[in-house]
């Protein structure tokens, strides 16, 4: 859920963008201020990653997620409230604030959670939901008025606090903090199983491995450290920055807005965004199933290629419509 929240942080504006532009909107804007609105939350969620992962360690993962929530939540209560293109700037520097916990924290916890053999598919279950809160939003902000859209998209973080208070805290941070009991009764929660040789064999095996972690004093230069690190550093600043790069985020905020301006639709703009945002979820649901099979690497490949392809066409189809 913290996944599929920040993703209505982003899916929001989409429907909305239409009215936004025009004369009779709630919260009039130019262009240019639509732009700057729709890419102000990544200025708070370029700040808050490294704090909120320095934090889980010392305070806890489960604190820190809960954080996010209200932090959510308090974003829509001031665009509910205040309806101005300054007090719309200030929520979503909020909300973008959360969106950085969500996506430090909430991988790190799954990851702790998940057995071995599952982890890959929770991992995948975290962008599911991402991709299904845009859906949620495509298919419900056209046909809503702005106030009562809001109130819509402010429901999920108030689902989201309480699904995550009645969780415990990660098994590994109790571990880290030397709770070993406290650690056990989170993973026999999380197993849902009563067979306690099998929980105790599972903690043992977590307990070498956060004493193994314990054990190595890392800082900051060892992401440097070697080649093989250096080299991991370089393929994880790649892959992320093309991820970003790739026209990902322009393109599902302005998707309704693009389709508005394309000529000779047959099907409502609304509609073809819904269609985006399903197939978004349906991408994300094959790399669930897939990802073990295939693996990792032959994934991003496919979605590389297809990637450039689709934004090729694209490209060019709307050059061609401007020129002609």
């Amino acid at each position: 859920m913290g996944a599929f929240s920040a993703a209505t942080l982003y899916g929001w504006v989409t429907p909305l963008l239409p009215h936004f532009l025009s004369p009779e909107s709630v919260i009039p804007m130019t262009h240019i201020e639509a732009s700057w609105m729709i890419s102000f939350t990544q200025f708070a969620n370029m700040i808050t990653p490294i704090p909120a992962g320095l934090m889980a360690d010392r305070f806890g993962r489960k604190p820190m997620i809960l954080v996010s929530a209200p932090l959510f939540t308090l974003g829509w209560c001031i665009i509910l409230y205040y309806k101005t293109y300054f007090s719309l700037l200030v929520a979503r520097s909020v909300q973008g604030a959360a969106v950085g916990i969500v996506f430090t924290v909430v991988p790190v916890y799954l990851g702790e959670i998940a057995s071995t053999g599952s982890r890959g598919g929770i991992t995948s279950l975290f962008f599911i939901f991402q991709w299904l809160g845009y859906l949620f939003e495509y298919c419900t902000g056209p046909f809503l008025s702005f106030t009562n859209f809001t109130l819509l998209t402010l429901a999920p973080t108030v689902l989201y606090f309480l699904l995550v208070w009645v969780q415990p805290e990660s098994p590994f941070y109790y571990l880290m903090k030397g709770n070993k009991q406290d650690a056990y009764t989170s993973l026999k929660w999380f197993r849902g199983s009563s067979d306690e040789e099998e929980i105790a064999q599972e903690l043992e095996r977590m307990r070498l491995n956060v004493e193994e972690d314990q054990a190595k004093e890392t800082t900051w230069k060892d992401v440097i450290a070697t080649p093989t690190d250096r080299k991991a550093l370089y393929l994880m600043l790649f892959a992320g920055s093309l991820r970003i790069l790739s026209g990902t985020m322009p393109l599902v905020a302005y998707a309704t807005q693009n389709f508005k301006i394309t000529s000779d639709l047959v099907v409502a703009p609304k509609y073809i965004t819904m269609v985006l945002g399903a197939v978004l979820v349906m991408g994300a649901c094959l790399s669930f199933f897939t990802l073990d099979l295939i693996g990792r690497r032959s994934l991003i490949i496919i979605s590389s290629l297809a990637s450039s392809v689709s934004l090729f066409v694209a490209g060019m189809y709307y050059f061609l419509e401007s020129k002609t």
